[in-house]
């Protein structure tokens, strides 16, 4: 006796509505596998629900790793900034220190005459007076260079240059910021590389 005959004859037992309710019941078993589950020694199906719920704890925990790493994060951040905030202190009070050493250093090179004094009025402008035939009617003089009065001139020497006090003390503290400033890069260079 073969399954079709069988079942045919379990339906003519207990009739149409009977195989109605067998193939119910047929359903409700395979949508409850495909929601709970099923699980018997070799086999082993996981329904919705199972999968649903591990899910949910997954994202339970990617949430917590992300708020553990944003917490990391935030206290790596705010060590590197006390890191670079005490460098630049660090580079700001010797640099204070090295000015008030090197401004008394530029001054007591100002006081001690190394720099020549600026020469009074332009070179350019002390050009000889014209010869008496040489009028400005007279057009004689139009093509000649401007003769320059070697007595007024005074002697230049080309080794020294002139430069004012004032501007020897910006210089002084433009190269000490100069200093600073290369220090804290290259500190701060060493610092990131270390991280």
């Amino acid at each position: 006796m073969g399954l079709v005959e069988r079942i045919s004859g379990f339906a003519a037992r207990i009739g149409l509505s009977g195989l109605a309710i067998a193939v119910l019941l047929a359903l409700l078993a395979i949508q409850t596998v495909r929601i709970e589950g099923f699980k018997v020694w070799p086999i082993e199906l996981q329904g919705w629900k199972p999968r649903a719920l591990a899910a949910e704890d997954d994202l339970k925990a990617v949430a917590a790793a992300q708020v553990e790493a944003a917490a990391r994060a935030r206290t790596v951040k705010l060590e590197a900034e006390a890191t670079y905030r005490q460098l630049a202190e660090r580079i700001d009070d010797e640099a204070e220190h090295d000015r008030a050493g090197e401004l008394a250093a530029a001054e007591r090179f100002i006081a001690a005459g190394g720099l020549r004094r600026a020469a009074t009025g332009s070179p350019c402008s002390r050009a000889a007076a014209p010869a008496a035939g040489d009028g400005a009617g007279s057009g004689q003089a139009a093509g000649r260079a401007t003769e320059l009065d070697a007595a007024a001139e005074p002697a230049l020497d080309p080794e020294l240059v002139t430069v004012l006090a004032e501007d020897v003390r910006i210089c002084t503290v433009n190269t000490l910021q100069a200093e600073a400033a290369r220090a804290w890069a290259v500190a701060l260079e060493a610092a990131t590389a270390a991280d």
